[in-house]
């Protein structure tokens, strides 16, 4: 699953095993285990504790700008292809 964050002022927390999203009109919660990639989109805030388990769990973090355009990228440093050898 892809969550998409494109509401301002979002904040992007953890609760156990899952991600948190809180905004003044709502709570959600995802599972980490199925929780692929976060698109962030507009102004928002995400914890150390919501990085931390987005990098425990492979989750992919991207930070798209006004235009669609990735401005940053977070991902775990993780060994894959031609380094296992």
């Amino acid at each position: 699953m892809m969550l998409v964050v494109d509401n301002y002022k979002t904040f992007i927390g953890k609760e156990g095993n899952r991600f948190v999203l809180l905004t003044e009109e709502q709570k959600q919660e995802h599972s980490a285990d199925q929780v692929r990639q976060i698109v962030v989109v507009n102004a928002s805030a995400i914890s150390f504790g919501a990085i931390k388990l987005a990098m425990e769990s492979n989750v992919d973090i991207v930070h798209l700008g006004r235009r669609g355009h990735p401005h940053a990228r977070v991902y775990p440093c993780t060994l894959g292809g031609t380094t296992l050898t």
